[in-house]
């Protein structure tokens, strides 16, 4: 059996098949063939425990973490899959919120490979990088006897690596849709809107979030009845003609997080406070706290609502309005002189939110904003003259990192924004050198910097630094 010594190690034997390109990733029906055919070789561990599956072009990660916390709170024992990790590999198959130790996941890690390696011996057409980790996070999850596992979908939902699990009892969560990776998904909502639906199997309980399009939701609406689906609207208002079953209500949004009331057939009108930044992250609490209090009731669990409002007050999301003090970073010798806010906002949907939040918690504040952006990206002059609402300078830089590379992503040809960036009414430089531009960003001593644009920009920027 092969024996990793160390997760450095481990990482560049997965990284060994990383896609070349992001298209190259997106393999359709045929990688999903794959993916079961070698689930099955190790005994669908994916449809060993119950499943929380989240879709939707924003805020799934955060829905996903917030479920992980919920459920883990009311004692019952957790494994999140998230995609992509910031800083640790361990972030994608995590248990109670918390890394399995060193040795544990390379024991783990080894054996999974080991598996992987005999079925290589026995079939043609190798699993890609992201395939791989999925499986890995099914295999860990069984491994650790969990009571259930939240499993966030990477792209799309329907020909997804995570829409493998086929278990009557999973529950899916579709969080908002907007336009965003239309390469490979579509560029109508309808089409979008299709593929998140995709994960839909037959009998599931399906939670969906009241959608800006009325056609998203026809088509959610129209997917549950063709596989004999539960559906169920949460929206923001106790307005009945929304049709939803639960409501929540935002009631305050700053610098402290949020308090809002929700109201559900299970939950008698309660007032839930955050400390997760930006008035967005209602509506993704909102979603998770009705998925888990239906999977606690129907095994029979008692929901604890203290419990349940102390465990949401401990929820910590990385890169989703994640503010980091003065001195606690250092680049270079350099330790930051303002606050670093960092957010994963990669599509103008989550920048038009990620605004919007700011500028609630901030006022009139104007942000240095340190941004890069993938060379899919087709709205970054609007995303630079949104955030140019709340920047008093904006350096545009490129992202390398292995993260991206494991994915196939690649950053923004910077030659094509020096147009945008001569004719912007706010200052705009380009430093394609990552760390030439961090060291600006520590040097600045009159704003506070809003790292944005990709997840794949703030891994790369938090692989340059020491924490303190």
């Amino acid at each position: 059996m092969i024996q990793f010594s160390s997760l450095e190690q481990a990482k560049n034997y997965f990284l060994e098949f990383a896609p070349k390109t992001w298209g190259s990733k997106y393999q359709g029906g045929w990688g999903l063939d794959k993916v079961k055919k070698f689930l099955r070789f190790i005994g669908n561990p994916q449809n060993q425990y119950p499943c929380l599956h989240i879709a939707g072009t924003s805020g799934k990660g955060s829905t996903a973490y917030f479920c992980s916390y919920i459920l883990a709170g009311q004692k019952r024992k957790v494994g999140l899959h998230v995609s992509p990790y910031l800083e640790d590999f361990r972030e994608q198959f995590s248990i109670n919120n918390k890394f399995l130790s060193l040795k544990l996941s390379l024991e783990y890690i080894s054996e999974f490979v080991s598996l992987y390696q005999n079925w290589l011996t026995q079939n043609s057409g190798v699993l890609s990088y992201y395939e791989l980790v999925v499986c890995l996070s099914f295999y860990i999850f069984y491994k650790q006897k969990v009571d259930y596992a939240v499993i966030e979908v990477s792209l799309g939902g329907l020909f997804d690596s995570t829409n493998v699990i086929t278990s009557p009892n999973k529950v899916c969560l579709i969080n908002t849709i907007g336009y965003d990776h239309t390469e490979v998904l579509g560029d109508t909502i309808t089409q979008i809107a299709k593929q998140k639906a995709g994960i839909i199997q037959p009998y599931n309980k399906v939670f969906v979030i009241r959608q800006a399009f009325e056609e998203a939701e026809d088509v959610f609406k129209t997917e549950a009845e063709l596989q004999n689906a539960d559906l169920v609207m949460v929206g923001p208002t106790s307005n009945t003609k929304s049709g939803s079953k639960i409501y929540f209500k935002p009631l305050q949004s700053d610098k402290n997080g949020n308090i809002f009331e929700f109201k559900s057939p299970e939950i008698p009108s309660q007032k839930f406070a955050i400390k997760t930044l930006g008035k967005f992250q209602t509506a993704n609490c909102s979603l998770a706290l009705s998925a888990c209090e239906y999977v606690l009731k129907r095994d029979r669990q008692r929901l604890n609502i203290e419990e349940l409002k102390k465990s949401l007050l401990q929820v910590k999301i990385p890169a989703r309005l994640q503010i980091i003090d003065q001195k606690k970073l250092c680049f270079e010798g350099e330790f930051n002189q303002q606050q670093v806010i960092l957010d994963g906002a990669h599509n103008l949907q989550k920048i038009q939110s990620l605004v919007s939040s700011l500028e609630v918690m901030f006022g009139d504040q104007k942000f240095l904003v340190l941004c890069g952006f993938s060379s899919l990206n087709k709205d970054v002059e609007i995303i630079l003259n949104t955030l140019g609402e709340i920047s008093s300078q904006i350096i545009i830089t490129q992202f390398s990192s292995r993260v991206s590379q494991s994915v196939g992503k690649k950053s923004q040809n910077l030659d094509k924004l020096i147009a945008i960036a001569k004719a912007s009414k706010i200052p705009i430089s380009i430093q394609p050198n990552l760390s030439q531009a961090a060291l600006k960003v520590f040097q600045n001593k009159s704003n506070p910097v809003l790292v944005t644009g990709s997840f794949y920009l703030i891994s790369d920027f938090l692989q340059h630094l020491q924490k303190t």
